[in-house]
């Protein structure tokens, strides 16, 4: 949404949500979401999450918060350069996507957790909610820590450290960049 006609379209979309008109707002919502937009991928996840303005689908749901979640990292270079006068202002529109992401992110991680927890659009596996709680935790959920310790009392030790591992290797793989964009590419506060 680097321009002015994308934005409006965009906002569009937000206010057709706010007035329940589902038929207008969610063809908007999807072209984004197609085209990339881990906004809009967040919030058809929670249309279908809720079957709001769409057949409840939960798949479908787990889908859209998975590619929200993975959507910023995907356009961060493995070696992003160092920002220079012009550089940076391409730079500005990336780090307000990643800031927003981040965002969102205790609120995905946390469903996904759930729903990995009662086998709810994906498949039943108490390890994998683990990880998706440890990952809301990290991203700061409030209920997080409560919720993972309730997932984690069927669990072994051994369970609880391959979750853990998931995790980590999730954020090594999604989260690398997060720190090393914001501190380059934000200014100081």
């Amino acid at each position: 949404m680097d321009n002015p006609e994308a934005s409006w379209d965009f906002h569009k979309a937000q206010t057709a949500l706010q007035e329940g008109n589902y038929e207008k707002a969610i063809p908007i919502l999807r072209r984004f979401a197609e085209e990339g937009s881990a906004a809009a991928q967040w919030q058809l996840g929670g249309l279908y999450m809720d079957g709001t303005g769409v057949h409840k689908d939960t798949a479908m749901a787990a889908m859209w918060y998975r590619k929200a979640l993975a959507e910023v990292p995907a356009n961060i270079p493995d070696d992003p350069p160092e920002p220079g006068p012009t550089f940076r202002d391409d730079w500005n529109f990336l780090v307000l996507h990643l800031s927003h992401l981040r965002n969102i992110c205790p609120d995905i991680t946390a469903r996904l957790g759930a729903m990995h927890f009662k086998g709810d659009g994906v498949p039943k596996d108490a390890v994998e909610s683990y990880k998706w709680f440890e990952l809301a935790k990290h991203y700061g959920h409030p209920k997080a820590v409560v919720v993972q310790d309730f997932v984690g009392e069927n669990l072994t030790g051994e369970e609880i450290s391959e979750a853990e591992t998931r995790a980590k290797a999730w954020l090594e793989e999604h989260a690398k960049f997060d720190d090393t964009v914001i501190k380059r590419f934000l200014p100081a506060r």
